[in-house]
């Protein structure tokens, strides 16, 4: 059997299309562990809260050129097309049903938070 690298832990970004074009949406890595656990056991806002960094802490993964404050003026609309691919990419996604609930149930504290 062959030996365990350190280069074999490491996760792939995953290919996506978005707004048709090809992008790679890297996953996170342990760093990013406490809003992930954030976003699964805290209270509505700070669910919504992690989300939200989740998606800023991806996007400045995929244009570490930009800035943050870049990254948090993109449209609603656009991180709404995006956060499932980033779950997906974090093998967070394990069924078509939870990916619809995510979809909706983000979109909805999108919404009240307008």
């Amino acid at each position: 059997m062959e030996k365990l690298k350190f280069e074999d832990l490491l996760a792939k970004p995953k290919k996506f299309v978005v707004a048709g074009k090809e992008v790679e949406i890297p996953p996170l890595s342990v760093e990013d562990i406490d809003i992930f656990i954030k976003a699964q056991t805290g209270s509505e806002e700070e669910r919504f809260n992690a989300l939200k960094e989740i998606f800023i802490r991806t996007m400045m993964k995929i244009f570490p050129e930009e800035t943050e404050e870049d990254i948090r003026r993109i449209p609603a609309l656009t991180a709404i097309e995006f956060f499932p691919k980033i779950l997906v990419a974090n093998g967070l996604i394990e069924s078509e049903r939870e990916l619809e609930k995510l979809t909706e149930d983000f979109r909805k504290s999108l919404m009240k938070s307008k």
